[in-house]
């Protein structure tokens, strides 16, 4: 799994980055999530037209966005079909950011005892699942300088930001 990927790529830290081409990435994990996507008729919409492009490493970028989009698959409402929107764009400042957003579960992030980023944490204890991703996608985001950010209304859905101080 991609998991372990990320955890070795923690490690080494040696990863080379390079500038990525946002839309094809962002396929990428789609293709490897392709089965998943189906089963669920969930309906993605990709937009980088704004940020096509962002200097990363290859490895941990598919390790976040693989994580985001399949907890997104994971905790999607059973009352409707999913929808995911990924979404590049430049900010006021010019920082590249990411936008995962869905119409899912949503979470509490009003609840003290269980903070979203924590190691182990896990939102939907009825849901299968370890509490390590999103610990993980903090991880990575962190130590490359950026910030993740997190809205969510519960049984409406969920959005994780990536803020990035490089281009």
């Amino acid at each position: 799994l991609d998991l372990a990927q990320t955890v070795q790529t923690q490690r080494a830290h040696q990863d080379p980055v390079e500038l990525l081409d946002m839309g094809l990435l962002l396929e990428e994990v789609l293709l490897g999530l392709r089965g998943q996507i189906i089963d669920q008729q969930a309906q993605v919409e990709v937009e980088v037209a704004q940020a096509p492009g962002l200097y990363y490493s290859r490895a941990n970028l598919r390790s976040v966005v693989h994580n985001l989009v399949s907890n997104a698959l994971k905790f999607a409402h059973p009352a409707r079909p999913l929808r995911l929107r990924l979404r590049t764009y430049l900010t006021p400042q010019g920082h590249p950011a990411l936008e995962v957003a869905d119409n899912g579960l949503g979470m509490n992030l009003q609840d003290p005892f269980n903070p979203v980023f924590q190691l182990f944490s896990r939102q939907h204890p009825a849901i299968e699942g370890t509490g390590v991703g999103l610990y993980l996608v903090q991880r990575i985001v962190r130590s490359n300088g950026g910030q993740v950010t997190v809205t969510s209304t519960l049984q409406e859905g969920t959005t994780f930001t990536i803020h990035w101080k490089n281009s």
